[in-house]
């Protein structure tokens, strides 16, 4: 609070008095006030700011006095459950007894304080700055006033701390994945979390077995054997994501001891988004392995940037439930007070907006700017301000250079290449097959909007000369003549733009080949390329719009969009002297072989190939997807969609530092609620438990 007041007094300013501001659009000056929306900052941090102690029985500052939490003996540590209570009245969970903790729930989810609530319980207490001696009868959970409480506007708010969801998602990832792999220091599984399901009178079957000198533990729903273990590492490291969706994945494998090390923030973010629901695919039992999944789809859904207000409710049910789902299949040590906060998660969404304008990512990596600032570290401090400053002031004069270039500042590799540019191996083909030019050519014409009058036209012409040809037929003969057609016509019109006269002159047949290539914010690469590469870059995909035939003697085909998923093999630059037009020359996957899962992933077989007659899109068409084996069976791979890097508005201020990503499903099944009340967190499918 003392390295605080400063800022507080600002605030206050500049709510209460305001600052004169240059409006100039309307050529005047008018009051501008502001205020502090809410903060956001890790977990401990928390505590600190508010002045809640987030520490103990009462550690969660949404609940307060409602936490449910229960001491573990053998552990030593508090763990929070009873998430029973945010599921509807009628529930079915609320009857069960053996699936949790031996009792039914009939208590409701407990109401956060308001702002002024919150304010009635802290404005008398007394705070002495400094080391103190603590009394032993000091039980209050609020520990002092914020001094945020001095701002006119902080009681009337309903939410002024944010929970940070980054450290959230990195913490419930740490857990599972520490769990299922059973890392030493992450695992919430051991002796101890066994002995205190004996204390807690509950899960027989899962009690230790001392054997001589050493303890066996029965295999839990999440125990995982070793060639499930195997297999998770297996898939992980055999992932290669596209240039700048993550970090090495295979860097954070150690098959030797068969667990992941080193994960940063955004590894786990990736991980919980995308790669996790993958992994444990053909692992787990089902209802586990459906739980995970859908808990991975609820940070992806929460995590969006724009999430239709509707369905708030439904996110809300759903973490609830799912929280409920992991206690049946969990032990009881796994629910720390991270896992607890997921339940408030939507609370703070409806309230306080989207996620990613509140997430720690852009706050991290500017304090890893600062840090970069220390060149003297006896000073750490006045490095930083005197660096700040000199940059400040070196922004401040550029504004009066917008037209200049500045020197040694780096740019994106993706700025002012949205329309395509060759980065990598570029050749020059003076002995190209004519027909796969002209295949090539034929295909940008029939995708070039200023063109599409001219097709219309041409079939026109088609269908009067032969008015008993099939419309499959129609279009073999279009393809067949259209170019020299077009050709003619544009030759007597003088009227026609630069763009279609060059077009209708055709292709020079030196084709300018690529490995690599910029386009729409993402970096391509051949096949040939990408396999002497640590990432993939590829895989591709495009959405068109085309005529499906029942049979050769179909008189009514119809026109529909469908996906189509393929390896891009070369990257072509073709040549209209005047201009160029980037396609990329693929290999197509057979769709008989695409399939969705009932969990909606997309599914292919790579090896299953078709439509080598129609190998070409346009660069401007394509999106990125990459191909991960799927461990269920070998022979599929799951799609996952690439990211963009940049986005076409160019609005870097809105780029909140994690660009957003597909969801990795389709669509999920819906939750099956319905449970006989029984114990689901036994496996009988193995017997390879913990010694």
């Amino acid at each position: 609070d003392v390295y605080l007041a400063p800022l507080i007094e600002d605030l206050k300013e500049l709510w209460e008095i305001g600052m004169d501001v240059f409006d100039a659009n309307r050529k005047e000056v008018f009051k501008m006030r502001a205020m502090i929306f809410c903060t956001i900052n890790d977990f401990p941090a928390y505590g600190n700011l508010s002045g809640y102690s987030v520490k103990g029985h009462k550690a969660c500052p949404v609940c307060e006095a409602g936490t449910c939490h229960h001491q573990l003996k053998h552990g030593k540590k508090t763990i929070y459950l009873g998430h029973r209570r945010f599921l509807s009245r009628n529930h079915p969970y609320r009857r069960l007894k053996k699936a949790f903790y031996g009792h039914q729930e009939y208590e409701d989810a407990p109401v956060p304080l308001t702002g002024e609530q919150v304010y009635q319980r802290v404005k008398d207490i007394n705070v002495i700055f400094g080391k103190t001696q603590k009394s032993a009868a000091d039980k209050n959970v609020w520990k002092k006033k914020s001094i945020f409480f001095d701002l006119p506007y902080w009681q009337s708010l309903d939410v002024r701390h944010c929970i940070d969801v980054m450290h959230v998602e990195k913490n419930v990832c740490d857990s599972i994945i520490g769990t299922l792999l059973n890392i030493k220091g992450k695992t919430k599984d051991g002796v101890n979390a066994r002995l205190d399901l004996i204390e807690m009178g509950i899960r027989d079957d899962l009690h230790p077995k001392p054997q001589g000198e050493r303890t066996y533990l029965p295999p839990a729903s999440h125990t995982l054997s070793k060639l499930e273990r195997r297999s998770f590492c297996d898939c992980l490291h055999g992932v290669k994501v596209p240039q700048w969706y993550s970090s090495n994945v295979k860097k954070l494998v150690s098959m030797k001891d068969l667990k992941l090390v080193g994960l940063k923030s955004h590894d786990c973010h990736v991980l919980m988004q995308q790669l996790l629901p993958v992994a444990i695919r053909g692992i787990l039992p089902d209802d586990l392995r459906h739980t995970i999944t859908r808990l991975c789809f609820f940070f992806h859904a929460i995590c969006n940037k724009v999430i239709d207000p509707d369905k708030l409710d439904e996110l809300e049910k759903d973490a609830a439930i799912i929280l409920c789902q992991l206690e049946m299949l969990f032990l009881p040590s796994f629910f720390d007070i991270m896992t607890h906060l997921i339940v408030h998660l939507v609370r703070e969404i409806r309230l306080c907006g989207p996620v990613y304008l509140r997430w720690m990512y852009p706050v991290e990596r500017y304090m890893k700017i600062l840090k970069g600032y220390v060149k003297n570290p006896y000073r750490p401090e006045a490095s930083i301000v005197e660096r700040y400053i000199a940059e400040e002031a070196i922004e401040f004069c550029s504004d009066y250079l917008s037209n200049e270039e500045a020197i040694g500042l780096p740019k994106s590799r993706h700025e002012e290449r949205l329309l395509g540019k060759g980065t990598r191996g570029v050749t020059v083909k003076t002995n190209m097959d004519r027909d796969a030019v002209l295949q090539a050519h034929l295909y940008i014409l029939n995708n070039t909007d200023e063109v599409q009058d001219y097709i219309s036209i041409h079939k026109e012409i088609i269908r009067a000369q032969h008015g008993r040809m099939t419309e499959q037929r129609l279009l073999l003969e279009h393809n067949k003549t259209f170019p020299q057609w077009f050709k003619q016509q544009v030759a007597n019109d003088d009227s026609v733009s630069q763009t279609i006269k060059w077009l209708a002159l055709g292709p020079n047949f030196n084709v300018i080949c690529w490995s690599g290539y910029d386009v729409n914010g993402y970096s391509f690469y051949t096949k040939s390329l990408d396999d002497k590469s640590t990432v993939q870059n590829s895989g591709v995909m495009v959405v068109a719009e085309s005529m499906h035939f029942s049979s050769s003697k179909d008189k009514k085909p119809k026109l529909a969009a469908m996906p189509y998923f393929g390896v891009i093999e070369e990257i072509w630059e073709v040549d209209y002297t005047k201009f160029r037009v980037p396609v990329f020359k693929c290999k197509w996957i057979d769709n008989n072989s695409v399939q969705v899962d009932k969990y909606g992933f997309t599914l292919v077989d790579l090896n299953k190939l078709k439509y080598s007659e129609e190998p070409f899109i346009l660069a401007a068409h394509a999106k990125q997807v990459f191909y991960i084996t799927d461990p269920a069976s070998k022979s599929w791979s799951v799609v996952l969609q690439g990211k963009t890097v940049v986005h076409s508005d160019h609005n870097k201020e809105l780029n909140s530092d994690v660009s957003e990503t597909p969801c990795f499903s389709s669509g999920l099944p819906e939750l099956n609620e319905d449970e006989i009340d029984d114990i689901h967190a036994t496996r009988t499918d193995h017997y390879e438990g913990i010694w």
